[in-house]
């Protein structure tokens, strides 16, 4: 007699960053020491905007030709150049190591980075902030960039790193008010912030959020029981999920973190002085700004972005 299998049960984020947390590119150390020594700030250099082609399971008709290699998108005989490129097959390392190498040293260099994920809904965006408990290989850039910050400071001969993340998770919704996804938490440990993602992801709906909702998860860090007697100027860390762009009255396109002007204007908000410093860090020149756009084969949806 055979005895039934019994079905193994997905991993937790918080068991997923403990024993699978993907190790940090070769380069991110390299890329601390850069971020040190310089000593100029302009827009060219901080900016960097990404896309993400999402899979063509059906193999539906295409408008689309992707060169990776080139970062190149081939749109109806139109060529457009990005600073990455990711086509249908790419990895979730693949996407955190292009996005996030070049960035996350400059928070300890007290600058802040703030990274964007835009597109139509369905087209990965969540998957890509996030990630899944699907696979070891599917963490997504919230959870790789908290981790890949504590390896940092690890490894860091100064040992100047942080030990400690003060996260927060807000819902900008259509009529410009703010509420949260989860309580805020202070979190000292990559596991614990698998266990905020767990509770997190079971208050995001079933596929992505609607569109007019922005996902805004923001984080900031400091160094508890350090021994300096000035306190350490880290960089704020921000992830914004815009959503896609929905029609205004006089049928314009407007996404709804554009009202995030219209949110720090009203004082007696909970998030006021949050949302004053992220609108601060977005006008800086110094401030890192790293996007990725999400688009599919299909020319309906192309059309929609």
């Amino acid at each position: 007699m055979f005895r039934k299998r019994k079905k193994e049960r997905p991993l937790t984020y918080a068991e997923l960053m403990r024993l699978f947390a993907p190790p940090p590119p070769q380069g991110l150390l390299r890329a601390y020491h850069t971020e040190g020594s310089r000593t100029t700030d302009n827009y060219a250099y901080n900016v960097k905007v990404g896309m993400r082609i999402s899979p063509n399971p059906q193999n539906k008709e295409s408008i689309l030709s992707v060169d990776e290699s080139k970062s190149t998108v081939l749109i109806a005989n139109e060529t457009l150049f990005f600073d990455y490129v990711h086509g249908p097959q790419s990895k979730q390392i693949d996407v955190c190591s292009s996005m996030l190498s070049d960035v996350l040293p400059a928070i300890l260099h007290g600058r802040s980075v703030v990274v964007v994920t835009f597109g139509k809904n369905s087209l990965g965006r969540q998957y890509s902030l996030i990630g899944s408990r699907d696979s070891t290989q599917s963490l997504g850039l919230v959870p790789t960039a908290v981790t890949w910050l504590n390896k940092l400071g690890d490894d860091d001969r100064s040992k100047c790193g942080p030990n400690t993340v003060h996260v927060t998770s807000l819902r900008l919704d259509e009529q410009k008010s703010l509420s949260e996804f989860v309580s805020p938490a202070t979190i000292s440990k990559s596991e614990d912030l698998g266990k905020y993602l767990d509770k997190l992801t079971l208050t995001l709906p079933a596929r992505e959020h609607p569109n007019d909702e922005a996902l805004i998860i923001n984080m900031t860090f400091s160094k508890s029981k350090s021994k300096k007697k000035n306190k350490d100027n880290f960089g704020m860390l921000t992830f914004i999920d815009v959503g896609t762009p929905i029609r205004n009255t006089d049928n314009s396109n407007v996404l709804c973190w554009q009202w995030l002007q219209d949110v720090t204007q009203t004082t007696g908000n909970k998030y006021y002085e949050t949302f004053v410093q992220l609108r601060h860090n977005l006008m800086q020149s110094k401030t890192h700004i790293v996007s990725v756009g999400h688009i599919t084969h299909s020319p309906k949806d192309y059309q929609a972005i």
